[in-house]
């Protein structure tokens, strides 16, 4: 693992436990490295999170993806799309994210795009139910 997976893994695990009140100290106390070494990649706490999202929805859409290409039934495969959380992020608590906007505003607009976008597989798993008939529309 790289220094750079490690931090993220740690800063991930630090979020878990205490939200965005965690430092750039507590990831460097925890893995028992100087601070100055975080910083040499991550001039800002905001630029660690911002990675931090960034990969972390770069991992769900692999999964996606994954899941996508495997050989099973539409509905099952819709279900495990729309849920589709990797296994390290399961014990997040999403609504430590309160207020991310105002501290760190390129992380809340990177979030926004990541939840906004990259809904096709999904939209096209739903198509091709209700085209089969698979799955019904009340839409119309």
């Amino acid at each position: 693992m790289s220094l750079r997976e490690e931090i993220l893994d740690q800063a991930t695990h630090l979020y878990a436990e205490k939200g965005l009140k965690f430092t750039m100290q507590d990831v460097a106390e925890a893995m028992h490295i100087a601070k100055k070494t975080i910083y040499h990649l991550y001039p800002s706490k905001e630029s660690l999170l911002l990675d931090l999202c960034d990969t972390g929805f770069a991992k769900i859409h692999a999964q996606k993806q994954a899941i996508m290409e495997q050989d099973i039934p539409l509905a099952e495969k819709l279900r495990k799309v729309i849920v589709a959380m990797p296994e390290e992020y399961q014990m997040l608590d999403f609504r430590k994210l309160e207020g991310i906007g105002e501290k760190y505003p390129s992380v809340a607009k990177s979030i926004r795009k990541n939840l906004e976008t990259n809904w096709e597989p999904t939209l096209q798993l739903m198509e091709e139910g209700i085209s089969t008939g698979a799955l019904r529309s009340d839409l119309s």
